[in-house]
């Protein structure tokens, strides 16, 4: 399997990687800048099951698309990542109170989405 075809997918899929790992691990590295968190910085156990849960399923998909062969597999690791992220931008976005909070939230998510669809969806060789 060449991993060098379509290498900027795979960066970015390392990049999240790392990222859901310690949101993962640390529900708060999400919760404080999304304005989550309790006035004593605490992440409330609901806000912190639900980024976990985000955490482990962007890992996974991220690995998924670091190891995906290219062509078919990649493009469509990349389309459910971005369906994926839109989704958050959408509903995670909603559970912010503070309205200059969740354009934030919503925007870099949707950000995620636009950067997966530049990186992910063209086809690339392993010279490119």
């Amino acid at each position: 399997m060449n991993l060098r075809a379509n290498w900027p997918a795979r960066a970015v899929a390392v990049a999240t990687i790392g990222y859901s790992t310690a949101m993962t691990i640390a529900p708060q590295v999400l919760a404080k800048p999304c304005g989550l968190t309790r006035p004593d910085g605490s992440v409330p156990p609901e806000v912190a099951g639900l980024i976990r849960s985000l955490g482990v399923r962007d890992v996974a998909l991220a690995v998924a698309l670091a190891l995906a062969p290219a062509g078919y597999p990649l493009r469509l690791l990349t389309a459910a990542r971005m369906v994926s992220d839109g989704a958050d931008a959408i509903w995670f976005s909603r559970l912010v109170n503070d309205s200059s909070m969740k354009v934030k939230v919503a925007g870099v998510a949707a950000g995620w989405a636009l950067l997966e669809a530049l990186v992910g969806l063209p086809e690339r060789t392993a010279d490119a």
